[in-house]
């Protein structure tokens, strides 16, 4: 991204606060296990100052990118519970309203017969 892009402008507050979190939750995650950036960039194959930008929040920062660093930290399962089906619990009442909606209509006759009512 042009580092006179307008992207982080037009982010929502939430989004910036969640980016700088995730940075910071990144930077104390090599600082425990001993990393130096030059040392997460060189597992990253990316420069030091890439790790700095992602530390810091950097809209800018590519998925790639983010995904590279949590594997070499060791914390891409942490990846695997994003929007996953099983925690979705806003997906997951639509899913019974719809259900608890479809339960209450008026069965065709070719329904009752295949839904053996």
């Amino acid at each position: 991204m042009a580092k006179n892009s307008k992207t982080k402008i037009s982010l929502p507050a939430n989004c910036e606060r969640i980016l700088l979190q995730l940075g910071e939750r990144i930077y104390f995650a090599r600082r425990r296990r001993g990393m130096t950036r030059t040392d997460l960039a060189t597992r990253m194959m990316a420069s030091p100052k890439t790790v700095q930008r992602l530390e810091k929040g950097d809209t800018g920062i590519s998925l790639g990118v983010l995904i590279t660093a949590l594997m070499c930290l060791g914390l891409e399962n942490d990846m695997e519970k994003i929007a996953a089906m099983e925690t979705d619990t806003i997906a997951l009442a639509h899913d019974r309203r719809r259900l608890m909606q479809k339960n209450k209509r008026i069965l065709t006759p070719e329904e009752k017969f295949f839904s053996g009512q």
